[in-house]
């Protein structure tokens, strides 16, 4: 078996080990996304903090608070009401704005699944 992508070698190295990590739900009717996947809400504070939005300890606190929401609720807008009095008013308006302008980016799912589409790809072109 061959790994693809960030995710992949997060599990491998022993960061994440929880099926909870890439966990999320879809609407019934039109499959759109209603839950951020544990592993992205890492992906987005990793860069908030990489981007100086953030300390460490602000990411820490993000982490921490994304693992208390039952995957079933976890989105960006139930994680920024659950860090109200954890990180301040402001700060949670700017990286409400960094998730906004930059959704797919964040997306570290999304990213893996491109590059498997990829590799697939170039598997049989080859």
């Amino acid at each position: 078996m061959k790994g693809i992508g960030a995710i992949y070698d997060m599990y491998k190295r022993g960061i994440i080990e929880s099926d909870a990590e890439v966990a999320l739900t879809f609407h019934p009717k039109d499959y759109r996304t209603l839950s951020e996947p544990l592993v992205n809400i890492r992906y987005f504070a990793a860069k908030a903090h990489e981007t100086g939005l953030i300390s460490l300890d602000e990411v820490n606190k993000i982490i921490e608070s994304a693992q208390k929401i039952y995957f079933f609720e976890l989105n960006y807008d139930n994680l920024f009401k659950y860090l109200e009095d954890k990180i301040e008013r402001a700060k949670i308006e700017l990286l409400r704005a960094f998730v906004n302008n930059n959704k797919n980016e964040l997306d570290l799912k999304r990213q893996d699944a491109i590059k498997l589409l990829k590799y697939i790809n170039d598997l049989y072109k080859s």
